[in-house]
């Protein structure tokens, strides 16, 4: 389940109700800093106190940055070599929404009740090095530049509103959210490594092509 639904314990009591008894929510790193002040750890804050409430089995996944946020960068390397990064000084242990789904389905499988889960990749990257990763993926002769504070804070403001643009503000420029830590526990979980980033990108080469 994601985390974010208006009226999280009426849709959790109708769960239960419907003979649900057993929930892997998606959440992420923000909750554990429960800053109802801040947008996007507010949701997901408030989401796991609903499913902690609810009388139902839980499981909290936390995954970090998703490596398919890359895809962000596709007009602009439709349109040259050129990718204007956000961010450009933050690492981030991004992970393969593949393993936060394989994690999920073995949680749902039941083993998992009441653990929070983080999930990350196995090292964490700036967005110059993922730019360069892809670059090798692709044959391509990429440059990354990184944008200022001021142009990355309008090129927000123009795609989402102002309390996310502060909530992520806060987290990449203020540095309250630590996305670089890597976790062990994909591989804990599944039995396996979880996917580099160089791998995520070999399987959605035809993607960036």
């Amino acid at each position: 389940m994601l985390s974010g639904y208006e009226d999280m314990p009426g849709m959790l009591a109708k769960a239960r109700d419907a003979g649900v008894r057993r929930i892997v929510l998606l959440s992420g790193g923000s909750a554990a800093l429960a800053d109802l002040d801040n947008a996007v750890s507010r949701y997901m804050t408030l989401s796991e106190r609903a499913v902690r409430e609810s009388g139902l089995d839980w499981t909290f996944l936390r995954p970090r940055a998703f490596m398919s946020n890359a895809l962000r960068w596709l007009p602009q390397l439709r349109s040259g070599d050129t990718v204007r990064v956000r961010f450009p000084d933050v690492a981030a242990a991004c992970i393969d929404p593949a393993d936060i789904a394989a994690v999920a389905v073995l949680a749902l499988a039941g083993g998992h009740e009441g653990l929070v889960h983080d999930l990350t990749g196995p090292v964490a990257m700036r967005p110059v090095e993922q730019v360069a990763a892809l670059a090798s993926v692709l044959g391509r002769d990429l440059r990354s530049v990184g944008l200022s504070d001021a142009e990355t804070r309008s090129e927000l403001e123009a795609a989402m509103p102002r309390e996310y643009v502060e909530a992520f503000w806060s987290f990449y420029v203020d540095g309250t959210l630590d996305e670089a830590t890597v976790y062990p526990t994909v591989s804990e979980v599944t039995g396996r490594p979880a996917r580099t980033f160089e791998e995520w990108a070999e399987a959605h080469a035809d993607a960036f092509r």
